[in-house]
């Protein structure tokens, strides 16, 4: 019976143990875990804050949905404001753009539009000022 006992007090400190956050394993003398790397500083779009409105150009994937449209940078996705312009490129077309991050979109043109409820998600808004 005590061996059961044993079995089963292993088997759910096995369990905590994969489920804990790090730190728990500090406040007992010790973390056995790696320290998860920081995010790349090249993954991200290398853009200053959205409210600066600085422009850069780079290499994306056109991602369309029936939310909308979107540019796919290092696995991240932005919403496309001024979605017309890409009206003629294919999805999944890889193409290069100059851009700019922006905090809110305010393009009458989505007024019109039907969008489904589902929900995809992204990094926020950019409008793109050119496509080469």
């Amino acid at each position: 019976m005590r061996r059961a006992y044993l079995s089963l007090f292993v088997c759910i400190s096995l369990l905590l143990a994969s489920c804990a956050k790090p730190d728990f394993f500090d406040f007992f003398g010790g973390n056995n875990h790696p320290t998860p790397e920081p995010p790349r500083p090249d993954c991200e779009l290398p853009l200053p804050d959205p409210s600066t409105n600085a422009t850069t150009t780079v290499e994306v994937k056109v991602i369309r949905d029936c939310t909308g449209t979107y540019i796919r940078y290092h696995e991240k996705d932005y919403q496309v404001c001024n979605f017309e312009i890409l009206k003629d490129i294919e999805d999944d077309k890889i193409i290069t753009v100059e851009l700019y991050r922006m905090e809110s979109c305010d393009n009458p043109a989505f007024n019109d539009l039907i969008v489904c409820m589902m929900a995809h998600e992204n990094e926020g808004w950019v409008n793109i000022l050119s496509v080469q």
